[in-house]
């Protein structure tokens, strides 16, 4: 039977610092609608799509 070491951390979790300002704007992005977001970005790319066709 084999057996790991959970207490010895591999290369990559050594490699990775955990640093306070990489989630500090996690509650930001928890409140933020990115669905709505997405689609007004949609919209707002045809419209700008359709003017360039009418007006070229």
């Amino acid at each position: 039977m084999s057996w790991k070491n959970t207490q010895q951390s591999s290369l990559a979790n050594a490699l990775v610092i955990e640093h306070k300002s990489l989630s500090e704007l996690d509650d930001v992005h928890n409140i933020i609608n990115w669905n709505e977001i997405g689609q007004t970005s949609q919209v707002y790319t045809r419209q700008h799509m359709v003017h360039q066709l009418t007006h070229h």
